[in-house]
C-alpha cells in the first residue's frame, strides 16, 4: 500500500523517480514492450531501497543496491527522499531480523548481469509462460526489496520469478 514520506518506517520500500540516464531509459523502454501495465505508467521508477530505521533524530538509514554494491545508506532526514513513492508491504516486522537480515546481506556485490538474466527471463516468462531466474548472491536494487520481504514472511514476487520492478510496483500498490 503506498504511503506519505512522513508515515514512513523500518521494513517500508521505496521507489525513487527513474533519471535521465540512457541505461535506465533503454531498460525501462524494453520492459514496456513487454509490460503493458509498465507501458501505461506515467511514473516509472527505477531504483528502489528498503528503510532499516528512522532514527529519532530524524536520520533514516536505507538498504541499497547501488554500483560499488548493497549498502546502508543514510539520508539526513526523510525530506531528503521526497521525490521517492513509498509503500507499506508487511504491516508488522521483527525489526531484530531485519536487522540481522541486512548486516548479512551488506557489501554483496552489485549484480551488474543481473539485468541481462532479468530481461532474459521476463523474456521468457511473457513469450513460453515460463520463468527463467539465474540466482546467485550478486544484488541488484529490486532484488534487495524482494529478497528481503520474502525473508520477513510475505513475498511480493513468487520466487520462481525473475524480479521485475513493474510487477513489484503493482503489487506494493494493492497490498
Amino acid at each position: 500500500m503506498k504511503i506519505t514520506a512522513k508515515q514512513a518506517k523500518a521494513g517500508d520500500s521505496m521507489a525513487f523517480p527513474r533519471s535521465n540516464n540512457i541505461v535506465e531509459v533503454i531498460l525501462s523502454g524494453v520492459l514496456s514492450i513487454f509490460d503493458s501495465t509498465w507501458r501505461r505508467r506515467r511514473e516509472k521508477p527505477w531504483h528502489m531501497g528498503l528503510i532499516i530505521k528512522v532514527l529519532d533524530e530524524g536520520e533514516v538509514v536505507t538498504m541499497q543496491a547501488i554500483a560499488s554494491g548493497v549498502h546502508f545508506v543514510t539520508y539526513n532526514s526523510i525530506d531528503d527522499l521526497s521525490e521517492c513513492k513509498f509503500y507499506r508491504w508487511l504491516d508488522a516486522i521483527d525489526e531484530d531480523k531485519l536487522h540481522a537480515w541486512a548486516a548479512k546481506h551488506e557489501r554483496r556485490r552489485y549484480d551488474v548481469a543481473g539485468y541481462l538474466w532479468t530481461a532474459l527471463g521476463a523474456i521468457s516468462m511473457f513469450a513460453l509462460k515460463y520463468p527463467f531466474k539465474v540466482v546467485d548472491r550478486n544484488m541488484f536494487c529490486w532484488e534487495v526489496v524482494a529478497e528481503a520481504y520474502r525473508y520477513l514472511g510475505r513475498e511480493c514476487q513468487p520466487e520462481e520469478e525473475p524480479v521485475l520492478i513493474s510487477r513489484m510496483i503493482s503489487a506494493l500498490e494493492t497490498g
